[in-house]
């Protein structure tokens, strides 16, 4: 469990977090509106560039059940089941649909939403783990947090 200091600093964080996802993709889906005309585009940026966040509910039901608390949701408590799995974030998903758009095209804005996702989780966490959103890593680990989060052990310290 984190302690009262490292659950403070984890709001702001998040709030920043949801809030850089949420700009960000807007602006993605606008530069599809301009580009291409019509909604589809847009929307599976949206779908792509926010909903990929998910996964964290598989992670906060699988530790809590289905008992759902705000609060304990933000401050990313399911991690204190020493496990984290956020299955969507993932460069081998993201790889994937990036081929797959190829022969599929509405594909494209989710897959463009999802990576601009990522790379704005991989700058703002701070990992010191490089391999954590590596799906196969996390797997190959167990999901253990004290491997594939190391950082979270060392704010425990501070």
């Amino acid at each position: 469990m984190l302690d009262e200091k490292a659950k403070r600093k984890r709001l702001p964080t998040t709030f920043f977090d949801l809030t850089a996802h949420l700009v960000f993709t807007l602006l993605l889906a606008l530069f599809f509106l301009k580009a291409r005309g019509g909604w589809m585009w847009p929307v599976l940026s949206i779908i792509g560039g926010i909903l990929i966040d998910l996964d964290h509910f598989i992670d906060h039901f699988r530790h809590y059940g289905f008992k759902f608390k705000t609060k304990d949701f933000f401050n990313h408590r399911y991690l204190d089941s020493g496990k984290c799995y956020v299955l969507f974030h993932s460069w081998e998903l993201i790889i994937f649909l990036w081929i797959l758009s190829y022969w599929v095209t509405w594909v494209t804005p989710l897959v463009t939403g999802m990576t601009l996702h990522m790379l704005i989780d991989f700058m703002i966490s701070k990992r010191t783990n490089p391999m954590f959103f590596s799906l196969y890593y996390r797997w190959r680990h167990r999901f253990e947090i004290k491997v594939i989060m190391p950082e979270r052990y060392r704010d425990k310290k501070e």
